[in-house]
């Protein structure tokens, strides 16, 4: 976290170009537009109104400082790894509706975590690489 907090430190700093200790609308669409990103970064002025809380963390003269900076980032880095998880959640789960079910006979040896085998007594079923007990 701390680590993270220095690479958006450096990255206010960049984007400071007259060094104010605050950024424009444009200094920061310019800035993220410099980044190797692709596709580029294109921060619209909507954008901007809406990453900042509908400028409500822009100081009277609808710039940010350092610290709501590092807030707007900090809540978009959040919301990317939340998409993230969402999108590999929808691919696992389309991707095991290919899955079939295989019945598994009662009182077969199925492996555990632990890497020993272990009977059981209802019937289990094993899927998408799960196993579910009958019981």
């Amino acid at each position: 976290v701390e680590e993270l907090r220095e690479h958006i430190s450096t990255l206010f700093q960049v984007v400071d170009r007259d060094m104010q200790g605050e950024l424009s609308y444009d200094q920061l669409r310019g800035g993220l537009l410099k980044l190797d990103c692709d596709p580029p970064v294109a921060l619209t002025r909507a954008e901007f109104t809406e990453i900042t809380d509908n400028m409500g963390l822009c100081n009277e003269r609808g710039r940010l400082g350092k610290a709501e900076f590092q807030e707007v980032l900090r809540v978009q880095l959040q919301s990317f790894a939340q998409r993230q998880i969402v999108d590999a959640l929808a691919l696992a789960d389309e991707q095991s509706k290919e899955k079939h079910f295989t019945f598994v006979n009662a009182r077969t040896p199925i492996p555990r975590p632990a890497g020993r085998g272990q009977m059981c007594d209802a019937p289990v079923f094993v899927v998408a690489n799960h196993v579910h007990s009958g019981m």
